[in-house]
Protein backbone atom coordinates (compact mmCIF):
# COMPACT_ATOMS: atom_id res chain seq x y z
CA UNK A 1 0.00 0.00 0.00
CA UNK A 2 2.65 2.54 0.97
CA UNK A 3 4.44 2.00 -2.32
CA UNK A 4 1.32 2.53 -4.44
CA UNK A 5 0.80 5.53 -6.68
CA UNK A 6 -2.42 6.44 -4.84
CA UNK A 7 -0.55 6.58 -1.53
CA UNK A 8 2.28 8.67 -2.92
CA UNK A 9 -0.23 11.08 -4.49
CA UNK A 10 -2.31 11.40 -1.33
CA UNK A 11 -0.87 9.70 1.80
CA UNK A 12 -3.71 10.90 4.03
CA UNK A 13 -6.34 9.45 1.74
CA UNK A 14 -9.62 10.83 0.47
CA UNK A 15 -12.01 12.45 2.89
CA UNK A 16 -15.60 11.30 2.60
CA UNK A 17 -18.88 11.59 4.42
CA UNK A 18 -19.82 8.11 5.70
CA UNK A 19 -23.46 9.16 5.98
CA UNK A 20 -23.56 9.83 2.23
CA UNK A 21 -22.05 6.40 1.55
CA UNK A 22 -24.59 4.74 3.84
CA UNK A 23 -27.47 6.60 2.22
CA UNK A 24 -26.35 5.47 -1.24
CA UNK A 25 -26.37 1.83 -0.10
CA UNK A 26 -29.82 2.23 1.41
CA UNK A 27 -31.07 3.37 -1.99
CA UNK A 28 -29.56 0.38 -3.78
CA UNK A 29 -26.01 1.37 -4.78
CA UNK A 30 -23.68 -1.46 -5.75
CA UNK A 31 -21.64 -2.46 -2.70
CA UNK A 32 -18.55 -3.15 -4.85
CA UNK A 33 -18.16 0.50 -5.88
CA UNK A 34 -17.54 2.54 -2.70
CA UNK A 35 -13.75 2.71 -2.88
CA UNK A 36 -13.77 3.81 -6.51
CA UNK A 37 -16.59 6.31 -5.92
CA UNK A 38 -14.97 7.69 -2.77
CA UNK A 39 -11.66 8.18 -4.59
CA UNK A 40 -13.56 9.90 -7.40
CA UNK A 41 -14.88 12.45 -4.88
CA UNK A 42 -18.53 11.43 -5.06
CA UNK A 43 -18.97 11.43 -1.27
CA UNK A 44 -17.08 14.53 -0.18
CA UNK A 45 -18.20 16.05 3.11
CA UNK A 46 -20.01 19.38 2.96
CA UNK A 47 -17.21 20.97 4.97
CA UNK A 48 -13.60 19.83 5.03
CA UNK A 49 -11.61 20.55 8.17
CA UNK A 50 -8.28 22.32 7.93
CA UNK A 51 -5.80 19.93 9.56
CA UNK A 52 -2.83 22.29 9.33
CA UNK A 53 -1.97 24.14 12.51
CA UNK A 54 -1.13 27.49 10.98
CA UNK A 55 0.28 28.93 14.21
CA UNK A 56 3.12 26.37 14.16
CA UNK A 57 4.10 27.51 10.64
CA UNK A 58 4.39 31.19 11.52
CA UNK A 59 7.59 30.88 13.54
Amino acid sequence: MRTSRAFSDNPIGVLFDPTLVHESFKTGADFSMPRKDIRAGRYLPEQIANFVNRSSHSH
